[in-house]
């Protein structure tokens, strides 16, 4: 999630409803933030070294959409090859299995996947 204001070069904490997020990146006009999950509706809250200030808008929760796949490539591999997934509502994705196997997730965005194929 973007939040834009000012002087928020430096902020420490962001807290929706107080539930804390992970800061991507920060400029002094510009958070980038990982909105937590499991959170409910409320306030956004941010630290910063001038001191804390809530926005003027409460934040509210969507339901989330489950992921969906629509290519996957290669759809034959060796173990330790890259397998690449597209499709969409994928961040947040936390586990991949090849036949049963985890695989190690190298990237995620929200409509590409990245993993090193396991050993079989």
């Amino acid at each position: 999630m973007r939040i834009t204001g000012s002087n928020l070069l430096g902020t420490s904490a962001v807290s929706f409803n107080g539930r804390q997020a992970l800061i991507l990146s920060t400029t002094a006009t510009k958070l980038k933030v990982l909105v937590p999950a499991g959170g409910s509706d409320g306030p956004i809250t941010l630290t910063t070294p001038g001191g804390t200030a809530a926005a003027a808008q409460s934040f509210v929760y969507k339901p989330s959409l489950p992921p969906t796949v629509t290519a996957i490539s290669p759809t034959t591999a060796v173990a330790g090859a890259t397998l690449s997934i597209t499709g969409s509502n994928f961040l947040g994705t936390t586990s991949i299995t090849v036949n049963g196997k985890r695989a190690t997730i190298t990237s995620t965005t929200s409509t590409k996947l990245k993993a090193t194929v396991p050993s079989p």
